[in-house]
């Protein structure tokens, strides 16, 4: 069964962000988090949606 949520301290270990880059992004609405209990959880499909929120990196033209 693939894993439905990830706590901070995954998603730091897993990245593309720091802990403290998490939880800035969660400050700022970058990002949904949920609390479970002390915890702090981002679900699978949150994490999916910050992820291509993302902007995509495109190669330059070759200049002449």
């Amino acid at each position: 069964m693939e894993k439905q949520y990830y706590t901070i301290a995954e998603l730091d270990k897993i990245g593309p962000l720091s802990r403290s880059s998490w939880f800035n992004a969660i400050r700022d609405g970058l990002i949904v988090a949920r609390k479970a209990g002390r915890r702090t959880i981002v679900m699978r499909e949150d994490y999916d949606r910050f992820l291509k929120s993302r902007p995509a990196i495109r190669p330059r033209a070759p200049s002449h």
